[in-house]
């Protein structure tokens, strides 16, 4: 965890170095853990008490009872006790090739030079496949803090909301079609807008996201850069700078505002 090596190296050491780290899905997470136990960690299924032919809804159950740093919540991770962020860059998993690019470019290392390995993969069906409203709510009970921190939901929830916001206008012709356009949470959802091009959509979705959860820092910056895209610099100045205030430390946040302020005065 962040807090014990910032303990362990010194606040003046820990500082100086760029720090980030990638947060997912829980209900996501939840089912990619469980296909892992099962099929590559024996080790972790005898510590559970479980088979290889144990349920999903099992396994829930099991890991509620348990503390293990396999299973623990993810903010745990990055936060200190007081509740103050411990990194400058969050990566969602959804979304992370681009997002490591990112962290590539902060750290002005040669982006060709490094790729992402997907090491540890296993053979399963998309995450909703396996829950059920029982199992569904242990895991949202259970994780209920990165729920809320990150603004996740599970994937008809999304659905559900996007009907009711007369903001969001989704056309979902088949169960698959809504599958292949809706991801998991308000800022993948407002990225994948913003890279086909929809950015009034994009931004719509966006400050639904500010709205459900205004501590999550990345809602600002990504907010801000379709703004600045669609030439509404006073307004992605303003998120930007929320960004940073948030997170001060952040060069990256930095970097984008100072973009912003030269085309703002050129």
């Amino acid at each position: 965890m962040a807090k014990h090596i910032k303990w362990e190296v010194s606040s003046d050491i820990f500082n100086s170095y760029f720090k980030f780290t990638v947060i997912r899905n829980p209900w996501d997470k939840a089912v990619s853990q469980f296909c892992y136990t099962q099929q590559k960690r024996p080790d972790l299924l005898k510590s559970l008490n479980l088979s290889e032919n144990s349920s999903f809804r099992e396994y829930l159950h099991k890991i509620s009872e348990k503390n293990h740093v396999q299973w623990e919540e993810q903010y745990k991770f990055i936060y200190d006790n007081y509740g103050k962020l411990l990194v400058d860059y969050i990566c969602i998993f959804e979304q992370l090739k681009s997002d490591f690019q990112k962290v590539i470019f902060n750290l002005s290392l040669n982006r060709e030079l490094f790729e992402l390995p997907h090491t540890n993969q296993t053979e399963r069906k998309n995450y909703s496949h396996y829950y059920d409203d029982k199992s569904r709510q242990i895991v949202a009970e259970k994780y209920q803090t990165d729920i809320e921190k990150f603004g996740y939901f599970f994937e008809s929830e999304v659905k559900d909301k996007f009907k009711k916001n007369n903001q969001i206008k989704m056309s979902v012709s088949s169960n698959q079609n809504f599958m292949e356009q809706v991801t998991d949470g308000f800022i993948s959802k407002a990225n994948k807008f913003k890279k086909e091009g929809k950015l009034d959509e994009a931004i719509a979705t966006y400050r639904q996201g500010v709205n459900i959860n205004p501590s999550f820092v990345w809602y600002y910056h990504e907010l801000g850069n379709a703004l600045a895209k669609k030439r509404l610099l006073d307004e992605a100045i303003a998120q930007y700078f929320q960004a940073t205030k948030i997170n001060p430390k952040s060069a990256w946040f930095c970097y984008e505002l100072g973009k912003v302020l030269q085309k703002k005065v050129s």
